[in-house]
């Protein structure tokens, strides 16, 4: 290390070196130059300035913008969902309304065949009800019209020994007055009379000679037949000739 030296001069204590009055006013200009940029670049940071407020101002509009969007959204999302779950609801209960619509026409259907056949069922039995009570009915019919035939057949007896009187004539009267109440209700006497015999409405005593008719034929009518309706209610009975 040098020793002190209290003559040697410091550099801090150099003597001002003394400007012109041209340098004075050139540093001057300088400064005024100087303070003209640093006004510019101040009016120039405060534009900058404004401009980053007005674009920060944006932006948080747009933040604020963003956020009630995404709100919206959210909100939108959650009705969406709310819906597509009441529209799925919907959609369930119009499924199990159709099951059940479609289980209540299937009873519908089931119930209108059973019907359907009960109607049938009735139907048909009325129908046999109606056939057997009306054959029960013709059945009865004729057999209160045999037992009416005897007492035709003890007329025409009568009329066979009754004299040419007026006894007589009110028999035979009496016997057509008969035969004319029961042809009202279909009661019809075979003409069996010279007919050839048939088994189905004759029933043959016997044989009985007449060359005036062919052989095989009624030759007498011991008790006179009666049909009711097309119906058979009594054969005649009678004689027949002998067959070739």
């Amino acid at each position: 290390m040098q020793p002190y030296d209290p003559y040697r001069r410091s550099p801090r204590r150099q003597p001002t070196r003394t400007l012109t009055m041209d340098q004075i006013k050139q540093i001057e200009a300088t400064l005024q130059e100087l303070e003209g940029e640093a006004s510019k670049w101040k009016e120039l940071a405060r534009k900058w300035e404004a401009a980053a407020k007005e674009e920060q101002a944006k932006s948080n509009q747009l933040e604020e913008q963003l956020q009630e969007q995404r709100e919206r959204t959210r909100q939108a999302e959650e009705q969406v969902a709310q819906e597509t779950f009441e529209v799925e609801a919907a959609a369930e209960v119009v499924h199990a309304e159709r099951e059940s619509t479609q289980e209540m026409e299937d009873q519908i259907t089931k119930m209108e065949t059973h019907l359907m056949q009960a109607q049938a069922e009735y139907e048909n039995a009325r129908k046999r009800l109606e056939k057997r009570y009306a054959n029960l009915l013709d059945q009865n019919i004729m057999d209160f019209l045999r037992d009416l035939l005897p007492v035709l057949d003890n007329l025409e007896r009568a009329i066979e020994h009754a004299p040419e009187d007026a006894d007589g004539e009110g028999v035979r009267l009496t016997r057509q007055m008969f035969l004319s109440t029961l042809g009202k209700y279909g009661v019809e006497q075979l003409e069996a009379l010279g007919s050839p015999f048939n088994p189905q409405v004759h029933d043959a005593l016997g044989i009985k000679e007449d060359p005036s008719l062919e052989p095989g034929s009624v030759a007498t009518v011991a008790e006179p037949g009666f049909t009711y309706r097309g119906k058979l209610l009594r054969p005649a009975r009678v004689l027949v000739t002998p067959e070739g």
